[in-house]
């Protein structure tokens, strides 16, 4: 373990059993610099430390879906941030145990896991989760919001109480926790790295990108001329 040699697979599920999934996953996500077995063990160490550093009154199963330490560096949604808030604000009374990479469950049905107590917390998008939690859709979360910020103010005014987390508690079982606002975006392909910048939708006409399974998606992107291929997020 004392060797500065890059971190793979095996070198990561062996610091992983020895300090912990979820302290491991918290160590990899804040690292900086390269990522290297002797520098994750000591971070996952730490980690682990503080975590452990009082008795747990509950712990918590988060089924994050497909994020993991290295995509949530490039879609910073703040799960992870999240979990180690929760465990923060509760002074250790909360454990957060962070099951993502599709481990525990995908993006269709983290809600249902949730709903049957298989996971106490869930992170999936809106429209993938509303297969079995259909209300996520009336408010069209990925279009109906001119911003981020117009986004943020609904969901943490006391009007999303009556308009939203009342009716998710009710007909789903759901209660809404933590969001990071973030809308529809696109992600460029390895092509496009020297290519020159793209400022507007017209300049990528034409081209295929991979969707979900959402409706709405494929129909706002055939607007676009975009051409949307759906895939399963299991691939």
């Amino acid at each position: 373990m004392a060797k500065d040699t890059p971190i793979d697979r095996r070198g990561f599920f062996r610091i992983a059993g020895r300090y912990g999934l979820t302290s491991t996953v918290i160590a990899a996500a804040s690292f900086a610099g390269p990522l290297t077995l002797s520098g994750l063990a000591r971070a996952a160490s730490q980690t682990a430390d503080a975590r452990n550093a009082s008795t747990p009154l509950y712990t918590l199963k988060f089924g994050a879906a497909g994020f993991n330490e290295e995509n949530l560096k490039i879609q910073e949604s703040g799960q992870l941030w999240f979990a180690q808030e929760l465990e923060k604000r509760s002074n250790g009374a909360l454990r957060i145990e962070f099951i993502g990479s599709n481990a525990i469950c995908n993006q269709l049905d983290c809600v249902k896991k949730t709903q049957q107590g298989i996971i106490d917390l869930f992170s999936a998008s809106t429209q993938n989760s509303a297969g079995a939690a259909p209300y996520y859709n009336v408010l069209d979360f990925a279009y109906m919001f001119p911003s981020r910020a117009a986004q943020h103010y609904f969901l943490y005014h006391p009007k999303s109480e009556k308009l939203f987390r009342e009716p998710m508690r009710k007909r789903h079982n759901i209660q809404f926790l933590y969001s990071h606002c973030e809308l529809r975006g696109l992600m460029l392909g390895k092509k496009f790295a020297d290519a020159p910048l793209i400022t507007s939708v017209e300049q990528l006409a034409g081209t295929k990108n991979r969707v979900t399974g959402t409706q709405l998606g494929r129909i706002a992107m055939q607007l676009m001329n975009l051409n949307p291929v759906p895939i399963s997020w299991e691939e």
